[in-house]
């Protein structure tokens, strides 16, 4: 007989579950490990690609995006493709850097005021955040906590990449906020 699985009943157990199905199955990237953190994931630059691949993406010219590790192929990619990106800054709330040019370092988030501007979030058509979860529908659920955490600071579509391991049918907890789409690195996914 087969074990039906548990559902979580509340959003932290969804994350702890996400949580430790990354470090069963080997699929974490640094920093590690993923408990507390909106996690990086092997597959994370596939799943960048993929997602530039949306057209609100492909058709943007500014995009803010957050500064998780899990996000860094994703600001690589916003940059290689001309676009402007914008990114928060490390520790000022509702303060935001501008980055302009293909030069790779500046996605890093240590080089953001070494390549950036100060900026508003004026112009940003499409924003990009890190996820624990998402869900066919495009439910999301962040780590809960920091920049991001309720969803994009101005409204504009928002977007994720996930491993597969954190794609869920359903989240069956509240979400955080709500994505129009999301990527893997298997593919780019439309929410329902």
């Amino acid at each position: 007989m087969l074990e039906t699985e548990i559902l979580p009943s509340t959003a932290g157990e969804l994350r702890e579950r996400i949580w430790s199905d990354l470090v069963r199955h080997n699929a974490c990237a640094f920093p590690i490990p993923p408990h507390g953190h909106n996690p990086n994931f092997k597959g994370a630059r596939g799943a960048a690609r993929n997602l530039m691949l949306h057209p609100l993406l492909a058709g943007s010219r500014v995009v803010l995006v957050g500064m998780e590790a899990a996000l860094l192929a994703v600001r690589e990619e916003v940059l290689s493709a001309g676009k402007t990106l914008i990114v928060p800054h490390r520790t000022k709330a509702n303060t935001y850097w501008r980055l302009e040019g293909a030069v790779k370092a500046a996605a890093k988030i240590p080089n953001f005021s070494v390549y950036g501007t100060p900026t508003t979030l004026e112009g940003v058509e499409v924003c990009v955040l890190a996820s624990v979860a998402v869900d066919a529908h495009g439910l999301r659920l962040s780590k809960g906590f920091g920049f991001g955490a309720r969803g994009a600071p101005v409204i504009v579509p928002v977007l994720t990449v996930a491993h597969k391991l954190m794609v869920r049918d359903a989240l069956g907890v509240p979400a955080d906020s709500r994505v129009v789409g999301y990527a893997t690195a298997g593919g780019l996914f439309v929410a329902k």
